[in-house]
């Protein structure tokens, strides 16, 4: 959308003040001049959709680094699996330099995997020969809201995508409207071996199929579109977060009806559902990389409303972010050194102090925040 008349946006869009051009986030610091950049899916050529797969499929094959001390992990990629498996749901309290948190504690979730994204994307440049940011997906362009379809979404391309639904099977559990439940059939992980899970599960000798069982509803549903306006439209770090994961609900156990729509955290995992439902092991579904970047998508644009929100961090209890939240460590474990939450709250370290440095295309935050238009009678 263009700025032609803040007035005219501020009255079609419902937006507070707060939310003017003038009032938003600045571009990057002088320690990041050339931010990397990271497109939704479906802004990228065919050729870079290949490229990206092609690369996702180079850590499936390279050897692993951290097989010594996860004997289970045989290739790259499930050096991430473990990473995932080991530090994401309860990060340790290291004597040294206090509690360090995992990936799935309510508050931390979106710090900790915007950390891991990037060690994703740093390993896919340097090891695999993937140019630029790692694209995301931006599940509300397949929906009705979007202009679009999540069973037709590019996403699950057979060539050009992750392939599509798993055979559908007959199942004792099962969310309504599920479609599908076996191994991926069609597209380049069809024949894709895990080793480690389910349920976290380091067994040698263990191998399965990558599994899908598509919910399309979930995605599609009115209360899904009605959870992402809430979280843009949120005024503070901790509303936002009420929005990506209900307080007391970390990603795990069985869900229940209104926490596969009432957050979006659950949204993209049960929509896909199969092994991307496992609370552990979900990163073992190649589209984990994609859901987890479009909600990191989400609290950029949110971020970049107002410059205030950029270290805006919910340092309650409630939040495990520690008193002083942005000083709260990102466990990484063996795999990489422990940072502060504050070094990747900025994806272009505007203060400095960060790691980061890439940006977002993506909707700007009114088109979500659009009221439906009133047909004239």
């Amino acid at each position: 959308m263009r700025y032609l008349s803040v007035i005219a946006v501020v009255a079609a869009c419902g937006l507070s003040v707060e939310s003017r051009p003038e009032n938003r986030v600045q571009g990057p610091s002088e320690s990041c001049t050339n931010p990397r950049i990271r497109k939704e899916w479906r802004s990228l050529s065919i050729q870079e959709r290949k490229d990206y797969i092609r690369a996702t499929k180079c850590m499936q094959s390279a050897p692993s680094k951290f097989n010594k001390q996860f004997p289970v992990a045989q290739n790259r990629y499930d050096d991430f699996v473990a990473l995932h498996v080991s530090v994401a749901v309860a990060g340790p309290t290291t004597p040294s330099v206090g509690p360090a948190f995992g990936g799935h504690e309510e508050g931390n979730i979106l710090p900790w995997h915007r950390y891991m994204i990037q060690l994703w994307e740093d390993a896919l440049i340097s090891e695999c020969g993937w140019k630029g940011g790692v694209p995301y997906w931006n599940w509300f362009l397949d929906t009705p809201s979007g202009g679009g379809s999540f069973t037709k979404s590019p996403i699950f391309d057979p060539d050009s995508g992750f392939g599509g639904n798993g055979k559908k099977i007959n199942s004792t559990f099962s969310l309504p409207g599920a479609t599908g439940g076996g191994c991926v059939d069609s597209g380049p992980f069809q024949q894709v071996v895990l080793h480690i899970g389910p349920s976290g599960l380091m067994k040698l000798n263990n191998n399965r199929c990558l599994t899908r069982n598509f919910i399309p509803w979930i995605v599609e549903s009115d209360a899904a579109k009605s959870t992402l306006v809430k979280a843009l439209d949120s005024k503070t770090f901790g509303d936002f977060m009420e929005q990506v994961q209900r307080t007391g609900h970390a990603h795990g156990g069985i869900p229940t009806m209104e926490t596969i729509f009432s957050d979006l955290h659950s949204i993209g995992h049960y929509s896909i559902n199969g092994e991307m439902g496992d609370p552990l092991t979900s990163i073992n579904e190649p589209l984990f990389w994609l859901h987890h970047g479009g909600i990191d998508q989400f609290w950029s644009v949110w971020q970049d409303k107002d410059p205030k929100r950029l270290y805006d961090l919910d340092a309650s209890p409630k939040r495990n972010l520690g008193a002083k939240a942005g000083d709260g460590l990102l466990d990484m474990g063996i795999f990489a050194p422990n940072k502060t939450v504050h070094q990747v709250a900025d994806p272009l370290n505007r203060d400095g102090s960060g790691i980061l440095c890439f940006r977002y295309e993506g909707l700007p935050i009114e088109r979500y925040l659009e009221k439906p238009k009133v047909q004239s009678p």
